[in-house]
């Protein structure tokens, strides 16, 4: 009876705090967004202010789940982060709402999307008001990520592009190096559980959550890139290659000793 009960608590209880969410990111594309953007600044001052809006109402969306008992947060190392400057934050992708965690410890995240996200009619209002950058050719990509860090901004970059498989790391793309080569600015591997699993690769908004989840969020060492290589084209590739695998292989040694 118990184990009904509790049950039926969290699908009431994810059912509500995901229709608070598409609720409130109406309520910011509409109301919130045209506010920051219609006060004096530039459009980079203008993107600040809803990155400040937006990292608010994550604390607050997973200040909702923490109270009606979905979910727990643990940090780890988050200093690293505030220490590394301009960095681009590299973490594994085991969730749905990874981005969410990570964006409600950042007061000034940029992230890349997807551009039919950009384009939302109901979403698109708040990515594009945040300034984020839509997962275009590498050839605009990748100075538009270069031209944040310039600006001294973090950049979000989920290297495996997607969820990652049950149980395990995807494939880690090279885009994260690319930037990190072409801006000189370091990667800072970023380690996200959540257990036990849920929302995971095959999961949507709009499924109900059946356990409890416990996130951590560990930050590791920064990884410098290698200045020797990012000015000689014909190393380039080779660089960015050896820079993935290192960074590949420390989040997974993390996850490894975290299980």
């Amino acid at each position: 009876m118990i184990a009904r009960l509790a049950r039926a608590w969290l699908f009431l209880a994810s059912v509500f705090s995901f229709s608070a969410f598409g609720l409130g990111s109406i309520l910011l594309a509409f109301t919130v967004v045209p506010a920051c953007r219609l006060y004096p600044g530039s459009p980079a001052d203008k993107h600040l202010r809803v990155q400040r809006c937006v990292h608010w109402s994550f604390r607050g969306f997973l200040g909702l789940w923490w109270l009606l008992g979905l979910t727990t947060v643990r940090l780890r190392d988050v200093a690293r982060l505030r220490a590394a400057g301009p960095c681009i934050i590299a973490p594994n992708h085991p969730s749905l709402i990874d981005v969410v965690v990570l964006i409600a410890t950042l007061p000034q995240a940029d992230c890349i999307v997807k551009r039919g996200l950009w384009e939302s009619r109901f979403l698109g209002g708040v990515v594009r008001g945040a300034g984020y950058i839509p997962n275009d050719s590498h050839e605009v990509l990748l100075p538009a990520c270069a031209e944040r860090l310039a600006a001294g901004r973090k950049l979000i970059l989920f290297p495996e592009g997607t969820r990652s498989p049950p149980g395990t790391l995807g494939s880690f793309m090279r885009g994260a190096a690319h930037v990190s080569l072409l801006s000189g600015r370091p990667i800072v591997p970023v380690v996200i559980t959540c257990k036990p699993p849920e929302l995971g690769t095959r999961s949507t908004w709009y499924h109900t959550i059946k356990h409890r989840m416990h996130f951590t969020v560990t930050v590791l060492e920064p990884l410098a890139p290698d200045a020797d290589g990012a000015g000689l084209p014909g190393r380039q590739v080779a660089t960015a290659r050896s820079l993935t695998e290192t960074l590949r292989n420390r989040i997974k040694k993390e996850l490894e000793r975290a299980d």
